[in-house]
């Protein structure tokens, strides 16, 4: 296998295995939330715990703390990752208790499928341009075909 192919691997795997842990997380924060009372109370544990970790890598990374001077220079919607993952991990520990994580995730990985298109196909964000084609049509299709199997009674 070639350097970009074992490299395009493991960039896939990662995704794979980012997936098995962001499903894993939906029922650890689920528990949480039920144990705490509080799907808000259940994200700020699981927030702090990443926030220690993060810091942690940083800093024995050798990277130590963001420059506030490079920081100032990004535009002001890269600073909301923060507010979009808080609404994840809030919301996911109040749903998947109530509906399971298959559902949860299949109707979340909808509208991630949805919005992923459009962003995709105007460059938004500052990434590349790369247009709708009738495959990626396909393939959501597709992927929502199997949604709407798992949430059928």
């Amino acid at each position: 296998m070639s350097s970009a192919g074992l490299t395009g691997f493991f960039l896939l795997a990662a995704a794979f295995a980012g997936g098995v842990l962001v499903s894993a997380q939906g029922m650890v924060n689920g528990k949480l939330n039920q144990v705490l009372g509080s799907p808000i109370q259940a994200a700020f544990i699981s927030f702090s715990g990443g926030w220690l970790i993060l810091g942690v890598m940083m800093f024995l990374s050798g990277h130590g703390a963001p420059s506030m001077t490079r920081l100032s220079t990004a535009p002001w919607w890269a600073l909301l990752g923060g507010v979009a993952g808080s609404y994840m991990v809030a919301s996911t520990a109040f749903g998947v208790p109530r509906v399971g994580v298959t559902v949860w995730f299949a109707v979340l990985l909808a509208g991630q499928l949805i919005a992923a298109l459009i962003f995709d196909h105007f460059g938004a964000f500052g990434q590349d341009v790369r247009p709708v084609t009738l495959e990626k049509i396909a393939g959501v299709v597709a992927l929502f075909g199997g949604a709407w199997l798992i949430l059928k009674p």
